[in-house]
């Protein structure tokens, strides 16, 4: 469970878009679904880099 909170840490430090899914079974997650959104007019690739920058 702790490496979960830490994802959740690091993806909130990142100013991450986007949504986790969380699956429980029998009190236990086994799944995590992460889905990314992009914003057209403010893109960042996980680098955080914007593409007005990689464009120079």
């Amino acid at each position: 469970m702790e490496e979960i909170f830490s994802l959740i840490r690091r993806l909130a430090a990142e100013h991450f878009y986007g949504s986790i899914t969380l699956k429980f079974e029998a009190g236990q997650v086994v799944i995590l679904k992460k889905e990314e959104t992009i914003k057209p007019n403010n893109y960042r690739d996980n680098r955080g880099e914007t593409l007005e920058q990689e464009n120079h």
